[in-house]
């Protein structure tokens, strides 16, 4: 079984891809694991693997947390007003905040960034 990581390098941005042979341990492994460890939390769902492992944000990602703290939106609250618009589309929601922020366009950003802007303006 082989797993692709893909990401951006975050010396020189440029994409970055890697596939890996799971070793027959880990394999074992997953195939054994009770149920409840293969699913997420309630609320969330499963990392997308490699928009994580260091692909670069267009968004501050502690300023984001912070304001959404601020304007009392957890990340599902976001995900779904992030699902809700039509600048969104062709996002893969799959994984946290931080992996579904980090495919954004610069665009996609900007528009995200001022709705931010907006609600803290009015907390």
């Amino acid at each position: 079984m082989k797993i692709k990581f893909e990401g951006l390098c975050p010396h020189c941005k440029g994409k970055i891809e890697l596939i890996k042979e799971l070793p027959a341990e880990a394999i074992e492994a997953i195939r054994n694991a009770p149920e409840q460890v293969l699913q997420p939390p309630e609320g969330e769902v499963m990392a997308e693997v490699g928009v994580e492992q260091g692909q670069a944000s267009l968004i501050d990602m502690d300023w984001l947390k912070e304001s959404l703290r601020k304007v009392k939106w957890s990340e599902s609250t976001c995900i779904s007003w992030l699902r809700g618009k039509a600048n969104y589309q062709g996002l893969a929601f799959t994984g946290r905040l931080e992996s579904i922020v980090a495919q954004m366009n610069k665009e996609q950003a900007a528009f995200l960034v001022k709705e931010i802007e907006t609600r803290l303006e009015m907390a």
